[in-house]
């Protein structure tokens, strides 16, 4: 992966994309997904997602990235950014 998400609206897809093909494919378990999803945000994206790491990891890590897209990754959000 390239860059740490910080909540730039601009950045999500490239984020999301590349998560997703690095860590989201993998085989490792929801819980192992969810720390490295923590791991990559900060800023308004690790306020967003940092709470989900008190749920059922796998209820969490669906959760967090759930949360990631409505925030940051909504098509309106996004043209709003621009």
């Amino acid at each position: 992966m390239k860059l740490p998400f910080n909540g730039d609206p601009l950045d999500y897809w490239v984020f999301i994309k590349a998560f997703g093909s690095t860590v989201g494919q993998s085989t490792v378990g929801d819980a192992d997904k969810l720390n490295i999803l923590l791991e990559y945000c900060t800023g308004e994206a690790e306020k967003v997602v940092r709470p989900c790491a008190i749920m059922d990891l796998t209820k969490g890590y669906k959760t967090a990235r759930k949360l990631l897209k409505k925030r940051f990754g909504d098509d309106y959000v996004i043209s709003d950014a621009c």
